[in-house]
């Protein structure tokens, strides 16, 4: 009897150690599988697929045509039974569209750049596409003070004298005051007027219809309604209905481009490193483009360099004035007409740690 348990227990022990071999050669043998499949079937051909996109898409362009057809019944009735419990659930059908926000198409064309598929002008532009609506018709009009606009009461012949000295195609006509415009005059109509043109014709009969927006306006709506106006200028009103300068396409397609040249117009002021190590900035360079270049940040609700530092100094500027701002020292280079022209940007810490 006892020789008869034994040899059952033997029997019991032996089944549970086949038993537990047999689970752990098949958890083994998944493992393997798993990590195999991760590897050879999903990593390294995403890799090869990310490296060399065009290859990679003529290599499986006829496998995946041909698994296309074989598997496409089994889709479409897998497919169709999704959309059939979401329909009776009441959820809306999905959709497989691949959407982007302006943040994560950014991101994707500096991971261009950094891959060298996008020169640096290149990704510049496309940035700076992206943040055209965060602009406003305020930070890329020209001032009111810039503006050359002609009086309704100014004779033709003195109008066209004004003209032929003015860099400028068109020109805002105003009544009284630069704050009421009233139209606009262009140097064809100017033209057509002194080859064939009535002799008691007045500046009112030339006027062409100006676009007029508010200076808080994205820029991309402003350059909408001068594609809808089929206009190439408009008036910037400010929030008591006067006038704050004026925003052209030039001005749009420098913000895109960089500085557009024209062989009638002097060349603007553009950032320059001097070989003390200071920067010398124009007044009316846009803060985001100066903070760029010097690599900082500022909060303020100046559009200008020499808004911001006139505002930091809380009076008006003279040549010599001096104000700190974050890690940038700001001397007040050239001031005219109560505006700055010109500053020195300064690190302090840099000079500092030159000093030491």
């Amino acid at each position: 009897f006892e020789a008869r348990a034994d040899d059952a227990f033997r029997a019991e022990l032996g089944g549970l150690q086949t038993l537990a071999a047999q689970s752990v050669s098949a958890g083994a043998v998944l493992l393997v599988l798993t990590v195999a499949q991760v590897i050879f079937a999903e990593l390294v051909p995403k890799s090869l697929a990310l490296q060399y996109p065009t290859r990679a898409a003529l290599y499986t362009l006829l496998p995946m045509l041909a698994s296309l057809w074989v598997y496409r019944p089994f889709i479409t009735w897998l497919n169709g039974t999704g959309l059939l419990l979401l329909r009776l659930l009441g959820s809306p059908s999905p959709t497989h569209r691949h959407i982007h926000s302006p943040e994560e198409i950014e991101l994707l064309i500096a991971e261009s750049r950094d891959g060298g598929l996008l020169e640096p002008d290149e990704h510049r532009r496309l940035q700076r596409a992206l943040r055209l609506n965060l602009r406003q018709a305020k930070q890329l009009m020209a001032p009111r003070r810039q503006i050359a606009a002609v009086d309704i009461d100014t004779p033709l012949e003195q109008a066209t004298a004004l003209v032929a000295q003015s860099p400028f195609s068109r020109l805002p006509v105003y009544r009284g005051s630069i704050d009421n415009v009233i139209g606009m005059l262009h140097t064809k109509d100017l033209v057509r007027w002194r080859v064939s043109g009535p002799a008691d014709a007045t500046l009112a009969t030339l006027l062409r219809p100006i676009a007029s927006v508010h200076e808080s306006v994205a820029v991309d709506r402003v350059l909408r309604q001068l594609r809808e106006r089929r206009s190439h200028q408009a008036l910037v009103v400010d929030e008591f209905g006067g006038t704050a300068g004026l925003l052209t396409l030039e001005d749009v397609l420098s913000e895109l481009l960089g500085d557009v040249g024209d062989e009638f117009k002097g060349d603007e002021p553009v950032a320059e490193t001097l070989p003390d190590g200071r920067v010398r900035l124009p007044g009316r360079m846009p803060v985001d483009d100066a903070a760029a270049l010097l690599e900082t940040a500022w909060e303020t609700e100046a559009t200008t360099v020499g808004g911001l530092v006139t505002a930091a100094l809380g009076e008006l500027p003279a040549p010599g004035d001096r104000v700190t701002l974050g890690e940038h020292e700001f001397e007040v280079e050239r001031a005219t007409e109560r505006a700055i022209d010109s500053v020195l940007a300064r690190r302090i810490a840099r000079a500092a740690e030159e000093d030491e």
